[in-house]
């Protein structure tokens, strides 16, 4: 999933709301021994909100004692693959070409990068970055790149120039101009990370970092998490139940260049162009896989979407959009 930098919490509304206690169903009640109540934990992070959401007995303070911990783990991946950070190890890997003493966490998503890059036939491809900025710098007259300016953007763009060394921790590009967002795929690794925390101590938790979201357990209703998701196509919400699964939303709605909001930031780097969807949503076992499927496939053709899924992400569906 690209984002745009504000502080819009991506349109997924969680039905339970923000109650604080309730009356368990049946089914949840006979597990829970005692008084059950939602605590909450909202944490700044990457220019948006990391929002959390247990259901846990109500003496537990073990959130408020967790919140630092992620908090700190959420710094860690902002100041590697943030953007607006001078000084991250990605802004740094822009700025010259190369760039040492990356973490573990960079490498990962970059080994995941390139396999998804192969798996999604070039579909999703996070050294995009030249391709918006060359968007960004067009008029509301802009009607797309030339043959000539595609060829010269496809040539900066490829994968196979983007390389690393896990024994040396470093990464460089082996052409001038390439760029490397990591918009595509960071949050959805963060919630997966964040999750790692949560798991241990807490059996039913949701998790919401800007669309990615990640539901472990069950809500007081019982069942699963309950939540809506937006479809800018027809205006409806969709009611979906997760349950120990992750879901994420790409939409070109919220960050766009032209007044039509033809141009904007979620790349077809096949075409060189803008997609054409407004969104798409997919759901499946993983926060960072479920993070790249929903920008890969929001550029693809529909036939070819269901061929990806089908061949390579076993459990991964698409929700909406398709």
């Amino acid at each position: 999933m690209d984002f745009s930098r504000s502080t819009i919490i991506f349109s997924i509304l969680l039905i339970v709301g923000a109650c604080t206690t309730g009356r368990p169903s049946h089914q949840v009640a006979n597990a829970l021994k005692h008084p059950h109540c939602y605590k909450e934990l909202v944490l700044p992070s990457m220019g948006t909100f990391f929002y959390i959401k247990v259901l846990t007995d109500c003496q537990n303070d073990k959130l408020e004692q967790l919140g630092p911990i992620i908090k700190s783990r959420l710094d860690v991946l902002e100041a590697e693959m943030s953007l607006y950070q001078p000084r991250s190890k990605i802004s740094q890997l822009n700025k010259f070409g190369q760039v040492g003493g990356v973490s573990s966490d960079f490498i990962q998503l970059l080994q995941l990068s390139r396999e998804s890059h192969s798996k999604t036939q070039g579909y999703f491809n996070p050294t995009v970055l030249p391709i918006i900025e060359e968007i960004k710098k067009q008029n509301d007259e802009f009607s797309g790149f030339n043959e000539a300016q595609k060829s010269q953007l496809k040539f900066i763009t490829q994968m196979k120039s983007l390389k690393f060394d896990l024994a040396d921790s470093s990464v460089w590009f082996t052409q001038d101009k390439m760029k490397l967002t990591l918009d595509g795929i960071a949050k959805g690794y963060a919630v997966e990370e964040v999750a790692k925390k949560l798991k241990p101590i807490f059996a039913n938790f949701f998790l919401n970092f800007s669309g990615n979201v990640f539901a472990m357990g069950h809500d007081l209703g019982g069942d699963g998490w309950s939540l809506l998701v937006d479809n800018f196509v027809s205006g409806d919400q969709k009611k979906i139940t997760l349950y120990n699964s992750a879901l994420a939303t790409s939409s070109s709605q919220y960050n766009f260049f032209s007044v039509d909001k033809k141009w904007h930031h979620v790349i077809d780097p096949v075409n060189v162009i803008s997609t054409q969807r407004p969104t798409l949503t997919v759901r499946g076992p993983n926060a960072a896989v479920c993070d790249m499927l929903s920008t890969a496939l929001l550029a693809m053709p529909s036939e070819l979407a269901q061929k990806v899924l089908v061949h390579h992400y076993e459990g991964y569906f698409i929700v909406d959009g398709v």
